[in-house]
């Protein structure tokens, strides 16, 4: 029986092959009953045949939507989270800075101490000044001189990287959402941290869906830039992407299948950080005590102790919900709101909420809506808190917003630069209202210029109005001529600047200002960046008060039982080993940041925390006799602690030995020759057993690790064997010696 026949009606085919191209079974209800077994092509749902009977050809073409071909998923981006550490170590930054001019001088530090390892961190920052006023200029009743030491932060930290969860003691900024304030207090907090897993995507992916009607390449664009390509099987699809974009942007698939022909589709994307994915949550929660006076006294909290927390949700891919909460003595906060894309008018937010203090109710309400394209962006939001509204900040802090509003409209293009215009109300209880008008132009030359012209007119008070206009010229990638024009309060000012920046590998940088007006003067700075600190040297004229000014900042730090100076580590670092052997060369992302130390040790500053670090040594220059097994690894510290990173450089004892056998003549050419350490103690690789290797010609055998005496056992083509013994000369680590001719005694 045939799969197809001919009929006076028209072509038909056997069931059971169409079900096994890949038609629904459903599909094929409708064209069944009309003879058993048999269904007509024509009968078949929108179905186009094609029969060439020279060429016994047949094409038939169906919906797909008939064809059961599963859909096939493909990521774009799936990066597994590398697991972190961190080994046990003391790190101190310190930034010190001192001036001195004919009316006061002053000494001034900042200092983070932390202590670190596996995944918890004590941190403390402190803040010291000493000022010295000449008496001749100081205020009445002021001090000539005046020292101050105030704590900012002290606080245990501990992250569960797989939970994304990091949770804190001591001192701490509370969660906050777009129309709540972030609050310093005193207490422990819980929160969710995004920050831990830094692969994860946490805005909603785009699906972008579409069908391959053969086997095919896939190349996914993202306004213009390639992002993607791989192979996807005939039937549907699904991509998901990561679009890299912050607003609109549009995306095409293009397809091409074995012939080269190509297929594009077209996507309108939207991608905004306000957003969450679908059934994703982001939250924290706190219990303190309301940090006063920060930055001026060093123990300062409220009395009453607060709770708080925030919660977001990602309803759906479109619909992320929120809330927030605060209870005190006498006092309950409650606000929820949403961040909605709503296709061409981007995100529109809303929020609103009350409270209750001391028996008064309040309200507040907030409406937003941004919007981010190719060309043009808009920002409107506006905010209303009536009199009796409080927050836990408002119980020690007087200050208290009773409306603001913003609104902004840009444009960009290639050739006129970017342009902005907004307005901006502020408005404070028991304050006046401030509203502003502002317009901005800004626009780069092919890399070799910048350009920028702003205005801020004070809709209120002129005189506190200002327009400045700016532009920068690179003469090289480091070297910078500027100049800026300026009017405010009715005083005109010109500044003129040229500078050279210090190099990130290290090295040293300038900057030189003039600037005439009222209170004209200038100033030149030097600026130098090493391995182990970063210096400036200032001396400034303003008026008629000159100053000079010394400057440095950098680390310190001790861990695997090595003390290192650094430049400052804002987040995380590596010690890199190789195993005592110095000079080793180490790189970063495939570019040499420098060497080893006399101890083989290197310490790698600004490293990524959460992320893969790749670091790798160049073992071209290491001594003969060493074997490294790896060469490049994934440094993945914690946050802001320290890594170990270990490259085994293993000493051999190599040789080859010249072999002759029984005859006297060299070893057969492929002889097999087994080593056995004869060594009271093991070798240094830790081979116990006995390892083999083969003659070459003239008997010469080769063996990547001796014992200091071995023996040798070689098994000859006419099945007998010979054995000898062999002390290894230590000829230096950069030579591998040649052993011999040695007879080897027949067994």
């Amino acid at each position: 029986m045939q799969p197809a026949q001919l009929r006076s009606d028209g072509l038909w085919m056997l069931r059971d092959t169409l079900l096994s191209m890949g038609l629904k079974p459903d599909a094929l209800k409708a064209a069944s009953g009309l003879d058993d077994g048999w269904i007509a092509l024509t009968a078949l749902r929108d179905a186009n045949v094609k029969f060439d009977a020279t060429q016994q050809a047949l094409v038939l073409t169906v919906p797909f939507e008939d064809l059961g071909w599963s859909r096939t998923e493909i990521v774009t981006r799936n990066t597994q989270e590398p697991r972190a550490s961190a080994s046990p170590g003391v790190l101190v930054n310190y930034d010190l800075f001192g001036y001195t001019s004919q009316h006061s001088r002053a000494l001034n530090a900042a200092t983070e101490t932390r202590l670190f390892r596996a995944n918890s961190v004590l941190s403390n920052t402190l803040l010291t000044t000493y000022t010295q006023n000449n008496s001749a200029v100081m205020p009445l009743g002021g001090q000539a001189e005046k020292f101050k030491n105030v704590r900012l932060d002290t606080t245990f930290s501990q992250s569960f990287q797989e939970d994304m969860v990091t949770l804190r003691v001591g001192d701490l900024l509370s969660g906050a959402l777009p129309w709540t304030r972030a609050t310093r207090m005193g207490g422990i907090q819980i929160a969710r941290n995004f920050g831990l897993q830094p692969y994860r995507i946490t805005t909603p992916v785009p699906a972008l869906m579409g069908t391959s009607a053969v086997p095919s390449d896939i190349a996914l664009y993202i306004n213009g830039v390639k992002q993607y390509q791989g192979n996807v099987p005939a039937g549907p699809f699904t991509l998901n992407t990561v679009p890299g974009i912050n607003g609109q942007g549009n995306a095409q698939v293009v397809l091409t299948d074995a012939l080269g022909r190509s297929t594009t589709l077209q996507y309108s994307l939207y991608s905004s950080p306000q957003l969450l994915a679908k059934g994703l949550s982001d939250w924290s929660a706190e219990l303190g005590w309301v940090r006063k006076n920060y930055g001026i006294a060093s123990a300062d909290y409220g009395s009453d102790v607060v709770a708080s927390g925030s919660y977001s949700y990602g309803l759906t891919d479109r619909l992320t919900v929120q809330g927030h909460s605060e209870i005190a003595p006498h006092l309950a906060n409650a606000s929820s709101g949403m961040a909605w894309q709503l296709g061409s008018l981007g995100i529109v937010s809303a929020a609103a909420g009350a409270s209750s203090y001391q028996g008064k109710t309040g309200t507040l309400m907030q409406l937003g809506q941004s919007w981010t394209g190719e060309r043009y962006f808009t920002n409107l939001q506006g905010t209303k808190a009536s009199e009796n509204f409080r927050d836990a900040a408002s119980l020690y802090d007087t200050t208290r917003v009773k409306a603001s509003a913003r609104a902004m409209v840009g444009y960009t293009h290639p050739t006129i630069g970017s342009i902005s215009v907004g307005a901006i109300y502020l408005r404070n209880f028991n304050e006046a209202a401030q509203r502003y008008a502002t317009l901005g132009w800004s626009r780069s030359f092919s890399n070799r210029g910048y350009m920028n012209f702003s205005l801020n007119r004070n809709l209120d008070d002129s005189r506190l109005s200002n327009l400045q206009f700016t532009f920068n010229w690179y003469l090289d990638e480091r070297t910078t001529l500027g100049g800026a024009v300026s009017h405010q309060a009715g005083e005109n000012t010109f500044t003129a600047t040229a500078s050279q920046r210090t190099p990130a590998e290290g090295g040293w940088g300038w900057n030189a200002q003039a600037q005439s007006g009222t209170g004209g003067g200038g100033l030149a700075r030097v600026d130098y960046r090493g391995q182990s600190i970063e210096a400036n040297a200032t001396v400034s004229r303003l008026g008629d008060t000159t100053s000079a000014g010394l400057g440095a900042s950098g680390a310190f730090i001790l861990m695997d039982g090595h003390a290192f100076a650094s430049r400052r580590v804002s987040e995380a670092f590596a010690v890199v080993t190789t195993s005592g052997i110095p000079d080793v060369p180490v790189l970063r992302a495939n570019s040499v940041i420098g060497h080893t130390n006399a101890d083989g040790v290197m310490l790698v500053p600004q490293l990524g925390a959460y992320l893969n670090n790749k670091i790798s040594i160049n073992t071209m220059n290491l001594p003969a006799q060493t074997k490294v097994p790896v060469v490049e690894q994934q440094a993945v510290p914690t946050d802001r602690a320290g890594v170990l990173v270990k490259f085994d450089i293993q000493r051999l004892r190599s040789a080859t030995v010249l072999i002759n056998g029984p005859d006297g003549q060299p070893l057969p050419l492929g002889t097999l020759v087994t080593l056995k350490s004869l060594d009271a103690k093991p070798d240094p690789s830790g081979n116990a057993a006995p390892v083999s290797s083969m003659a070459g010609y003239d008997g010469a055998t080769y063996f990547e690790s001796m014992a200091l005496e071995s023996r040798l056992d070689a098994y000859l083509p006419d099945g007998s064997s010979c054995r000898l013994t062999v002390a290894w000369p230590d000829s230096g680590p950069n030579t591998v010696p040649v052993i011999g001719p040695l007879p080897c005694e027949r067994k």
